[in-house]
């Protein structure tokens, strides 16, 4: 079927859509909808992504807001229409207004990747855009891989079934015991979400561990990646494919 269009406005709340969350919101469906109509104009049947950046200007700043709640809130409410329409979501998560990985970047990157995955977006990006994004961080792009990383968690729920109800080992332990010892605890400990980044030490341990923030484990997780990965290269017939398109795209755009 192809490479789906992704037609996604920036509607920004007071300077180019109203400056409220509904009337925001009908400019943002409004752009992306038109979108969908000229790419079916286009080619019938091509596939689209439905979605948009609604987010609102700061008046002191003047500048994008990336870390906005109304960001967060009015693109779960684009991600429910885009359901509605039974069309896949693009979305925003991942990103802050701040100026360096701080309190500040990690708050607005896990609440917007939480409410991103709640609202069921298909596709999301700008994960480490910082600065009115006009930057971004890869400690943070690190770092919000943890975030993600819990908030799959969370987002699987509970299992509900004899082997996780385990009342024979509730039975067997009794108010007077501990579970550290039983088998149903050395079966299933494992599937609790463990950390990669984030720290579950007291104080001193955490000290004798050489005391780092999360930041500081961010850039040395950063700068392990650079050193040691490598990327899988392409095979040569993805290369002259790649190489086609291109050919065929300049042809079309002369």
């Amino acid at each position: 079927r192809g490479i789906p269009v992704i037609y996604t406005p920036m509607t920004l709340a007071g300077s180019s859509a109203p400056v409220t969350g509904a009337g925001n919101l009908v400019a943002c469906m409004a752009e992306s909808l038109s979108g969908l109509v000229m790419a079916q104009l286009k080619q019938r049947g091509a596939p689209v992504i439905f979605g948009g950046v609604p987010t609102i200007i700061d008046m002191a700043s003047t500048l994008v807001s990336y870390g906005a709640p109304e960001m967060s809130l009015w693109a779960s409410a684009l991600a429910e229409m885009g359901h509605y329409f039974h069309l896949p979501v693009f979305s925003t998560a991942g990103c802050t207004d701040a100026v360096t990985f701080d309190q500040q970047a990690a708050a607005e990157s896990a609440m917007s990747c939480l409410m991103a995955a709640l609202s069921g977006a298909n596709l999301v990006h700008d994960v480490g855009f910082m600065e009115a994004a006009n930057s971004a961080s890869l400690e943070m792009i690190v770092a919000s891989d943890e975030y993600i990383s819990m908030i799959r968690t969370i987002m699987g729920g509970v299992e509900v079934s004899p082997k996780t109800l385990a009342l024979d080992t509730i039975h067997q332990v009794k108010s007077d015991g501990n579970y550290f010892g039983e088998d149903h605890t050395f079966d299933h400990f494992r599937e609790n979400w463990f950390p990669g980044l984030m720290n579950r030490y007291e104080y001193e341990p955490w000290q004798q561990a050489g005391g780092l923030t999360l930041g500081e484990k961010a850039n040395q997780r950063v700068q392990q990646i650079l050193e040691e990965h490598e990327a899988s290269p392409l095979t040569p017939e993805v290369v002259a494919e790649l190489n086609a398109l291109e050919a065929r795209w300049w042809k079309d755009l002369s």
